[in-house]
């Protein structure tokens, strides 16, 4: 087989897979686009050859995923299992994946109850291990914000459908355990050898670079990485896996082998070593790739690297179909095609050059995918690659290997692993120097599946005239950069707004949107509430649904600047995710309570106010403001209140052609004040006061309102029993139609400059 049939079969086979997993129109034009190029590009025979294996590989998925549930009813209280991998304990909670006798896999999570118990767990517990637990079997949650994780989705590409709670662990045995599971273990052994012997931070880096486990790192470091686009020199991929082949195949040589011997060798080799690092899916392709080069260098067969990329991206899909939506599978593959294709570009470079062209390369066609997944590029990413990825590829890793292999001996351990030590602190503070550059990521907004495809496009159009030196490179270039400079601005654009009540849990957040970016108004910013804990049990990183749903929400909605970022009162439900959203978004001023400062000034929010000099501005009733369309009026507090919830900002907003009062956590008495003071409060949407407590929301406010929607933000089987029973049914004798987070998702209300909208839940 030549080698473009052999790409052709490969492109046919990613169509293939996602025609048969989510097909719509838009796939279905772009998949008789590609039909036509090759039936008027190649003979009948060929044509016809791609379409029945399209049809063949469709079907073959289509029934992969028809098989892909469960066998569980969901009763089920008592379970035999066996982790299929290590499980992590983060603190007091253990979570893992975990494959029952019949074979079924479940996400099992357990909460330690003391620290001898989680001693006992970190010394016993290794890949493979069986043991009896008993527990509640619960459904995978769907996302219930825009653009949110999907865990539902991802537990389903891992055929997992199932989150069985365990609330008892007995009878931790061994098991039956193959080859993988026994290397897995001596992974297992070997990152916690690691772990006792290495100062930080070589010893995560160590683990990273070694065994492919990020798990370590620290949390602020990684964020780090992300930030500077160098985030995947800590996973192990195609380099790391073509020296380790190079280094073996000579030490074969070397130790009397011939080279097809050799080339065996390494082919047997490899994959074990793809074990050992943990099977990600740049791990995957690396060393399938390297094992069929060998395999067919080892009986005399050419095979290009094309060719072997064509045939393992085919392989892969086939073994897991599920892989091709995942961002890592993605990239790893796309990178790697882009450099067997721009050989051209790349041919009779050397040295500084080639490293400067392999960079752009691969930070422009890894572009959309970025895009599309994270939102955000690092400005800087092309500098920080340039340095730290011959840094870590021609001496970090050697250099950890080396270091590794002497702690494994037992030979000059402690000075090579603190001179090891010395390194990566010097690397940290130069990757810490550079990502402190101001304005250091430039933020898209999840751009759509169409954005994509033309960026891609005019990616491949680019490289084409690069390739063949064409005049027209540059006007492509323009065309690209345009592309790019509309999907930036595109909510500048818009006029579209929105009025969004997102779904965080126990706690506010409201986002207000306004059509061409006239205002961004931000009220509140929810939060969790933390419970003291003995250090054994505390997390390394405590749950916080402003930086794990909100931020990711309002980036994937392109949002930039937060105009006003109101702050209703100083409970952490509501200002608990103030600190994470300051700085990561340009906010021009915090908008906080009268004389309420004292309350506030111990906060992270705050302190990173003062430290960022954003303005604050406390405010009473009186206070107003308007853009194009819209108006807003501060209702209360009128004085300085001593109860914080009666202390809370209520604003009357006017817009979309409604009246909307959003009451923070105030309670009966402010109720009672605002309405002796107020004009008139009757308005057609309210956000109900403290996520529905029996002490806001009195039938004598209601009244006085009048809403035709009451919108209730609460977290789903709170420990405070929101919404009240009494509150819902004063909403309900009103008549007055009620959505509630805890039950609908995120609430939406999208609208369009000079028109009423639709109200939306998510999910749907």
């Amino acid at each position: 087989m030549n080698t473009r049939f052999m790409h052709h079969l490969a492109v046919t086979a990613v169509f293939a897979v996602t025609a048969s997993l989510y097909l719509n129109s838009y796939l279905i034009f772009t998949i008789l686009f590609y039909f036509l190029f090759v039936f008027s590009r190649f003979p009948l025979r060929y044509c016809t050859f791609l379409f029945i294996f399209f049809v063949l590989f469709a079907t073959y998925v289509l029934i992969i995923d028809r098989m892909n549930v469960s066998a569980l009813s969901g009763k089920e209280t008592v379970f035999s299992l066996q982790f299929t991998g290590m499980p992590s304990r983060d603190g007091d909670r253990l979570s893992g994946f975990a494959r029952m006798e019949s074979g079924e896999k479940l996400w099992v999570t357990y909460t330690i109850k003391s620290s001898d118990e989680a001693r006992f767990l970190d010394r016993s517990i290794l890949s493979g291990m069986s043991f009896m637990a008993s527990g509640e079997l619960t459904s995978p949650p769907k996302p219930t914000i825009e653009n949110g994780f999907d865990f539902q989705t991802y537990l389903r590409y891992k055929r997992t459908h199932y989150i069985l709670e365990m609330d008892k662990m007995s009878n931790l045995v061994e098991g039956n355990s193959g080859l993988v599971t026994k290397l897995s273990r001596l992974r297992e052994q070997e990152i916690k050898r690691i772990r006792s012997y290495y100062p930080e931070p070589a010893g995560s880096f160590t683990e990273a670079l070694i065994f492919g486990e990020q798990a370590n790192l620290p949390h602020e470091l990684y964020e780090q990485f992300q930030k500077l686009g160098i985030v995947h020199i800590l996973a192990l991929s195609g380099t790391q896996v073509s020296l380790v082949a190079v280094f073996f195949f000579y030490l074969c040589i070397r130790l009397g082998l011939s080279r097809s011997q050799a080339a065996l060798s390494v082919a047997a080799v490899i994959p074990l070593y793809a074990i050992m690092t943990g099977l990600s899916p740049s791990i995957i392709r690396a060393s399938s790739m390297a094992t069929l080069f060998f395999l067919a260098r080892a009986f005399g067969i050419s095979l290009g690297g094309d060719k072997v990329l064509a045939i393992c991206l085919i392989l892969y899909l086939i073994f897991d179909p599920y892989q091709l939506f995942q961002a890592g599978f993605q990239l790893s593959f796309v990178l790697t095609y882009a450099l067997v294709f721009s050989s051209i570009i790349l041919r009779d470079k050397n040295g500084l050059t080639l490293l400067f062209l392999i960079t752009a390369i691969c930070q422009a066609v890894s572009l959309p995918f970025v895009v599309y997944h994270f939102y955000e590029i690092s400005l800087v990413g092309f500098l920080s690659n340039l340095l730290f990825v011959p840094l870590f590829t021609f001496l970090l890793f050697p250099a950890t290997a080396v270091v590794y292999g002497l702690v494994l001996f037992d030979f000059m351990k402690g000075p090579a692993s603190s001179l090891l030590n010395l390194l990566y602190q010097l690397t940290e503070r130069g990757a810490n120097y550079i990502s402190d550059i101001p304005f250091a990521v430039l933020l898209f907004g999840k751009p759509s599946l169409t954005i994509v495809a033309v960026i891609f496009l005019g990616l491949f159009v680019f490289l084409a005239h690069w390739e063949q030196r064409s005049r027209m490179l540059w006007l492509s270039g323009l065309l690209l950069v345009g592309v790019l400079f509309l999907q930036y601005n595109h909510s500048r654009f818009s006029s579209e707004g929105e009025v969004t009540f997102a779904d965080i849990g126990q706690g506010d957040a409201t986002l207000i949107k306004l059509p061409y970016d006239e205002g961004v108004y931000l009220i509140d910013a929810g939060g969790a509430m933390v419970f003291e804990k003995e250090k054994w049990a505390q997390r390394e990183v405590e749950y916080d649904p402003g930086k794990a749903i909100l931020v990711p929400f309002l980036k994937s909605k392109g949002i930039k600047r937060i105009d006003k970022f109101i702050v209703t009162h100083a409970d952490q439900d509501h200002i608990g995710g103030g600190a994470v959203i300051l700085q990561s978004f340009q906010v021009r001023e915090l908008v906080i309570p009268f004389e309420q400062r004292e309350n506030f000034k111990a906060l992270p929010a705050i302190e990173q106010t003062v430290k960022q000099q954003i303005p604050i501005k406390e405010v009473r009733a009186g206070v107003s403001w308007s853009e194009e369309g819209a108006a807003f009026h501060i209702l209360h507090p009128s004085m300085k209140e001593e109860e914080k919830n009666e202390s809370s900002i209520v604003i009357k907003a006017s817009m979309a052609g409604l009246d909307w009062l959003f009451t923070g956590d105030l309670g009966h008495g402010g109720e009672e004040e605002l309405m002796s003071r107020a004009e008139s409060v009757n308005v057609d949407i309210l956000k109900v006061g403290h996520h529905g407590s029996k002490n806001s929301s009195s039938q004598p406010f209601i009244q006085a309102v009048s809403p035709m929607i009451a919108v209730i933000s609460a977290g789903r089987n709170n420990r405070f029993g929101h919404p009240h029973q009494e509150v819902i049914n004063t909403l309900e004798e009103s008549k007055v139609s009620i959505y509630r987070t805890d039950q609908q998702g995120s609430i939406s209300y999208r609208f369009f400059e000079g028109e009423t909208g639709t109200l939306l839940t998510y999910p749907p």
